[in-house]
């Protein structure tokens, strides 16, 4: 079976979102984030994954990886992956992270043949955009609040955010 695909980056940067952070106990990230997530997106437990999270007992460095989707309709997906990496001071709780964060909008329609495929892409390009639109409109509203809530919980402000600004 064969599919038309359409991905959408939900930022106006070129694949991610980095946050840098250096102060008091970075590693409670660890604990934030996952939950929020879910909190932002309205999403059950089922969508959401901890891929790896790891701390180092020796060292204070740590790593989390998350992922959550969002099911819309038969058709439409909003995947947020986010990752955070960095070291910890064991004594004084001050440390240093990378937070960086990546949001995707995928809309796959599967066909089996030219006549179907003709169909789906007729209903795309008629219908279904505007329908898409407003799915996307609402992703970037959910990627960016994720966002805000990692800068509230840390008190970054918006001077320490980098971003990979895409050349046109």
């Amino acid at each position: 079976m064969k599919e038309l695909k359409y991905i959408d980056l939900l930022t106006d940067v070129k694949d991610i979102t980095e946050i840098k952070f250096r102060g008091e106990n970075p590693t409670k990230l660890l604990n934030f984030v996952l939950p929020m997530i879910q909190r932002v997106m309205e999403v059950d437990s089922p969508k959401l994954c901890e891929r790896e999270v790891k701390w180092d007992s020796t060292d204070g460095s740590f790593l989390g990886r998350w992922a959550a989707y969002k099911k819309y309709d038969n058709w439409t997906r909003m995947w947020v992956d986010a990752s955070v990496w960095g070291k910890q001071d064991l004594q004084t709780k001050y440390g240093a992270c990378t937070i960086k964060l990546k949001g995707h909008l995928i809309t796959k329609f599967d066909y089996a043949n030219s006549i179907q495929m003709g169909f789906w892409w007729t209903y795309t390009h008629l219908f279904y955009n505007r329908t898409r639109r407003k799915l996307f409109d609402q992703s970037r509203e959910y990627y960016f609040k994720i966002v805000e809530e990692i800068k509230k919980n840390l008190g970054i402000y918006q001077a320490d955010v980098t971003s990979n600004i895409r050349q046109t």
